[in-house]
């Protein structure tokens, strides 16, 4: 029986994050570990390339890490040439309902609700970004305005 390594145990490419970033279409199904910003209140942004040119089945994954106990929002927008849309659904970890984000331009994890592995996957079509969030509060993901 051959030895199949780290190819056949689903292993993840990771990145800590701390400061704004413009993500890379390369970087795609990569899993982005959020840590407290360095800079001001700790707010920092995330833009993801243009929906077009991550093209369909583009993903990427960012969780709040352990790190992100007093840091700021963290925004995830699309380029500045991308006016594409994101959806965003959420489930939480209450009973408490957070509603649906249908055709923002950009969602953050707020500060004044989110938690430690509360989370947010983004999938490209090609033409919009889907979204799927888990959290563990209401109102932890919301529309960055």
């Amino acid at each position: 029986m051959a030895k199949n390594g780290h190819t056949m145990a689903d292993r993840k490419k990771v990145e800590s994050v701390a400061v704004a970033k413009t993500i890379q279409p390369s970087e795609c199904g990569k899993v982005f570990i959020l840590q407290s910003g360095s800079v001001g209140n700790g707010s920092y942004q995330l833009t993801l390339p243009a929906a077009s040119e991550a093209g369909a089945g583009w993903w990427a994954k960012f969780i709040l890490g352990a790190g992100a106990t007093n840091g700021g929002d963290v925004a995830v927008t699309g380029s500045s040439s991308d006016t594409t849309a994101f959806y965003v659904q959420c489930v939480t970890g209450e009973d408490a309902e957070q509603p649906a984000l249908s055709g923002i331009g950009s969602f953050k994890f707020d500060s004044n609700a989110w938690a430690v592995n509360d989370s947010v996957e983004v999938v490209s079509s090609g033409t919009a970004w889907y979204c799927q969030a888990i959290t563990s509060g209401s109102l932890a993901v919301v529309e960055n305005s």
